[in-house]
């Protein structure tokens, strides 16, 4: 006879196993045992597949259990399909590969998410007892998000009693095995989704990689990939630390910690590639946010090509990292896009000017942030469909302003903070917010004036008609001289008749 705890849960005695290891006065109850293993390999599990088959793989180790199943539910044909079982014959993947949701005795879980407990499973449904020559049933709904995706079957080939244990045991199993399903999903979705700020962070020289909390990789950027060699699909099942070296990850540890707490500023913690090679870097670490969840940002400085130019861009990377972060979060998808688009296309016209690379590299970072001072404008207004009233026309005439103060304190050799000024300034004046002349305008403020011309005439917006490229054009040829810089002009006029002008692309 067994004895139970206050909560009903069997606590083993005289003759029952013993875990290895462990004093004779604590015995190892299977029940408690299954349920640490599944907690387990739920907490280690990288994708749903793996997460299902690694639970079903433990629970034959509850007292006379015989199978288990996992079924998926589909609400739209009303069933739920067997996916992944252990220890189930043909014949019961042949019969009863599909359970309608009102069927019983699933239906209590599938419907009204309560455990379910049947000893006589040759009444209940003798077809599919006979099919899997199975003679008990127990089975859990498996709730993800707050929606019962999935229901937990156990068997037993021999008529069995489902004690108090078996009542709380399986139960919880359906609710871990839904909580690490909503987790793994999560992490998937972060991972596959396109944030607008992955075109800026892989634009840069560094390498950038964002983390949970507890260190799991959701993404890093371009520069990571081909320093380190590690393929995107690797990321999923990697953590901060396996990018450092093996006997130094413990240190890191200590030293990210550190960080992150403000005790240090930097750590030099070498990065491991692909390959075994070393690479000596200088790592600042932060908390931000990344579509909506708490993460860490690590950015790392290659130290074996200690350039002036890469120090500053490291430190206007550094700096400019809170602004870049408020935009994924508040960015209207739209204004994302075409600040891309700007971006690439003043890239382009640098390049044609005979701008050296550090001039470029610095436009384009100027080009992909011009409009963040849009993020003070309401979201209504950017999407209002139709003309903008004057009152609204003249809210979003103060972002230039706007992202003037965002990023005025970002310390670098590069003008920045004028360049988003002054973007929609005009050489004969008449252009906002300071109805800037000639001189008065710098020449990258120029070019991103003109490139914001060309893809905002050429694309399609809520407030304003859509024009094409040929009409796009027109306007700074009419206008060449006398509201745009003339060289500019003519620079793009060259890429145009070349093809390299494709806001679209």
């Amino acid at each position: 006879m067994h004895r139970t705890d206050d909560h009903g849960v069997p606590v083993a005695g005289c003759g029952d196993p013993i875990r290895e290891g462990s004093s004779s006065r604590h015995p190892a109850d299977p029940h408690l045992v299954v349920m640490q293993q599944v907690i387990g390999a739920a907490a280690d599990a990288e994708e749903l597949e793996s997460l299902v088959r690694d639970v079903l793989r433990e629970l034959p180790g509850l007292p006379a259990l015989d199978a288990a199943a996992y079924y998926t539910v589909d609400r739209r044909a009303g069933i739920a399909r067997l996916e992944q079982g252990e220890g189930l014959p043909d014949a019961f993947w042949e019969q009863v590969r599909e359970i309608q949701l009102t069927a019983a005795p699933y239906d209590n879980a599938l419907i009204h998410r309560q455990p379910v407990f049947v000893e006589d499973f040759s009444t209940a449904a003798p077809r599919h007892a006979a099919a899997g020559g199975f003679a008990s049933l127990a089975c859990a709904p498996v709730v993800a998000r707050d929606d019962v995706v999935g229901l937990l079957c156990v068997y037993t080939r021999q008529p069995h009693e489902w004690g108090p244990a078996d009542q709380v045991v399986v139960p919880a199993l359906g609710r871990e095995l839904g909580a690490a399903m909503a987790r793994v999903a999560a992490e998937r979705q972060l991972r596959e989704r396109r944030l607008p700020i992955q075109d800026l962070f892989d634009s840069v020289g560094e390498l950038l990689v964002v983390s949970t909390g507890d260190g799991r990789l959701l993404w890093a950027n371009a520069e990571v990939e081909r320093r380190l060699g590690y393929a995107r699909d690797r990321w999923a099942h990697m953590t901060v630390l396996d990018l450092h070296p093996p006997g130094r990850r413990l240190e890191a540890a200590s030293i990210m910690a550190d960080l992150l707490e403000g005790e240090e500023e930097q750590a030099t913690i070498p990065l491991l590639t692909h390959d075994g090679h070393q690479i000596p870097v200088e790592t600042r670490v932060r908390w931000g946010a990344w579509d909506g969840r708490r993460v860490i940002f690590s950015v790392s400085r290659d130290l074996s090509e200690r350039l002036q130019m890469r120090e500053e861009r490291q430190q206007l990377l550094g700096e400019a990292l809170h602004v870049a972060t408020a935009v994924a979060r508040t960015f209207d998808p739209a204004t994302a896009e075409h600040a891309r688009r700007v971006a690439r296309l003043c890239t382009a016209l640098a390049r044609e000017l005979h701008y050296d690379n550090e001039r470029a590299e610095g436009i384009n970072l100027a080009a992909g942030l011009h409009d963040v001072g849009l993020t003070a404008v309401p979201h209504k207004v950017l999407t209002k469909p139709g003309k903008l009233t004057p009152e609204e026309y003249a809210l979003v005439q103060t972002h230039p302003t706007r992202g003037w103060e965002l990023v005025r304190n970002v310390s670098t050799p590069f003008p920045l903070a004028k360049v988003i000024l002054q973007h929609h300034e005009r050489l004969d004046g008449s252009g906002y917010p300071n109805g800037l002349k000639t001189d008065e305008i710098l020449p990258e403020s120029r070019i991103v004036a003109v490139a914001d011309v060309i893809e905002a005439m050429s694309s399609e917006r809520p407030y304003r008609e859509h024009s094409s490229l040929a009409d796009a054009m027109t306007e700074i040829v009419d206008g060449s001289g006398t509201r745009y810089d003339a060289d500019v002009v003519a620079a793009a006029v060259r890429l145009y008749e070349l093809g390299a002008v494709d806001p679209a692309a």
